[in-house]
């Protein structure tokens, strides 16, 4: 596990997954291209550091950080895209998110709707290769 600068990534190869939706009791195939997963939740020190903000109601730097709505959650996706010279992924527009395909950090979520708690995985679609993202406090 990465330290409170550190952002581990876990390469995960091209596949097909089936996702469901409970509620229609209805299922169906998903082509993914390989991209890289967080290996753990965002931690409060990291998402302080890219935001400058402690949302947490549960106080430590290495604690999950919670009590972060979508859009803070795209938010913190975007500065820390921004802060690794990658392109931002959302576009906030009023009350509507739209996500690019292009690189950076993102949210996993099925046709923009979240797949598991905020911030608990980040990922970032690239060639798969572990990669350790530093981050200096200053």
């Amino acid at each position: 596990m990465g330290d409170d600068r550190t952002l581990d990534m876990i390469a995960i190869a091209a596949g097909r997954v089936t996702v469901s939706d409970q509620r229609t009791r209805s299922h169906w195939s998903v082509d993914l291209a390989p991209y890289q997963l967080a290996a753990v939740p965002v931690t409060q020190a990291l998402y302080a550091r890219v935001t400058g903000r402690r949302p947490s109601a549960a106080r430590g730097d290495r604690l999950p950080v919670e009590s972060v709505s979508w859009r803070d959650a795209v938010r913190f996706c975007n500065s820390l895209s921004r802060q690794q010279g990658l392109p931002p992924v959302y576009r906030l527009d009023g009350d509507g998110v739209e996500c690019d395909a292009t690189g950076g950090y993102r949210l996993p979520t099925d046709g923009g709707r979240p797949v598991g708690p905020l911030l608990d995985i980040i990922y970032i679609i690239e060639p798969p290769r572990a990669r350790r993202i530093a981050f200096e406090y200053t």
